[in-house]
């Protein structure tokens, strides 16, 4: 959510200051998201990758896709 909340993107070096982890999880996570196609670096920054229809199915869910 945090990568989604910046479409510009985040560095390790500034998600380590936003978020309470440990630098070591904070890549292994990164690398996981990578791998799941859910966030790509680019040029030292860590980006999230839209998701395909992610649009649509919040106007398709019931209250607009608010839970």
């Amino acid at each position: 959510m945090w990568l989604a909340a910046a479409p510009e993107g985040r560095s390790v070096k500034h998600l380590l200051e936003e978020l309470d982890i440990p630098e070591v999880e904070l890549r292994e996570t990164l690398r996981k998201l990578d791998a799941a196609g859910l966030a790509k670096r680019v040029k030292g920054t860590w980006v999230a990758v839209p998701l395909e229809g992610a649009d649509e199915q919040a106007v398709d869910a019931p209250n607009g896709g608010a839970a």
